[in-house]
């Protein structure tokens, strides 16, 4: 019978049992390093549009909830009440400040028809986002 020769290295010991060399060590640390610049880039823009969408949801909400005041006043006036801007106050116990806008100019007379603009707005960064919200308010109409 031929016996088969077994692949050694120079050191001695089987291929098989010796550990990595610094070249694919390296090469490992490389490869693993390159996939963490790409990955770690995008975990940090998806936590960033994470927080984004927290924020809009809020503003969302607080801009619906003074278009039901403005509704109930415009209900109750025959002219468009005198309405301005203010804030509110996150809800979610961050230090986000929220500001808001009224627009109103008229859209029909008849039915007497008021297009209303909301703008909620906060800050992020330096600089700032906004959400815009519209409807129609019908005013009471006078009695004759």
């Amino acid at each position: 019978m031929v016996k088969k020769a077994k692949m050694t290295s120079p050191i001695g010991r089987d291929r098989k049992t010796r550990g990595l060399t610094l070249i694919e060590l390296l090469l490992s640390v490389v490869l693993f390093a390159s996939v963490a610049v790409v990955v770690l880039p995008a975990l940090g823009s998806a936590s960033q549009m994470t927080q984004l969408a927290v924020r809009k949801g809020e503003a969302y909400l607080h801009g619906m909830t003074k278009m039901s005041e403005l509704e109930l006043q415009f209900t109750e006036s025959e002219t468009p009440p005198h309405i301005g801007s203010g804030r509110f106050r996150s809800k979610l116990g961050g230090p986000t400040p929220y500001s808001w806008e009224v627009f109103t100019e008229p859209y029909s007379e008849d039915p007497p028809l008021q297009k209303v603009t909301l703008i909620v707005a906060w800050p992020r960064g330096s600089q700032s986002d906004s959400i815009e919200l519209q409807t129609l308010l019908r005013l009471r109409e006078t009695e004759e």
